[in-house]
């Protein structure tokens, strides 16, 4: 299966009551197209007009793995847990996957009586069957940018440079 935005709120919203009692706020969801991941929860700092900050949290989940619907809400509920660390913990310096994001999703794998166990790694038995080097890979329809190539400067012209430097230098001593 693969994700779609009324998926992830409908099942961002289940989750919060059923494991969250509605304590998190609803981030705003994406879909990317990343091999690397299968998540992720991020948290970006703001300010509005007046000086008052505040955070936007952002769920994504990519629509490059086809996994089964547990590995999805499994995912989901990791994704969670990360969200539940940002708005209980905002100055935490741990890694993400520190003892306060374990704590919070072992409470929730035993809540869900381990229907969904959730790990720092992701175990969904189709993404580890296929190597992600093997999986097909889809071609992106954005043109590629061309690498600028800035010449480095030659020998003779750091040489003149540096000459000229060590005159100014000498005549205003």
């Amino acid at each position: 299966m693969l994700p779609t935005l009324t998926f992830m709120k409908q099942t961002f919203r289940r989750f919060n009551y059923e494991y969250f009692h509605g304590s998190l706020p609803t981030p705003t969801f994406k879909i990317s197209c990343s091999s690397v991941y299968m998540g992720t929860c991020a948290r970006y700092p703001s300010a509005n007009a007046y000086g008052a900050s505040y955070n936007t949290y952002v769920i994504t989940c990519s629509k490059y793995f086809d996994c089964p619907l547990e590995e999805l809400e499994n995912t989901m509920l990791h994704e969670m847990c990360h969200l539940w660390v940002f708005i209980n913990h905002p100055y935490t310096t741990e890694p993400s996957h520190g003892p306060i994001w374990q704590s919070i999703a072992n409470k929730v794998t035993v809540a869900s009586n381990y229907k969904y166990v959730i790990a720092a790694e992701s175990t969904c038995a189709v993404c580890t069957i296929i190597p992600p080097a093997s999986r097909p890979r889809k071609k992106s329809t954005r043109p590629r940018r061309k690498k600028r190539v800035t010449p480095k400067p030659s020998f003779r012209r750091t040489l003149l440079r540096t000459l000229f430097l060590l005159m100014i230098l000498v005549l205003f001593l």
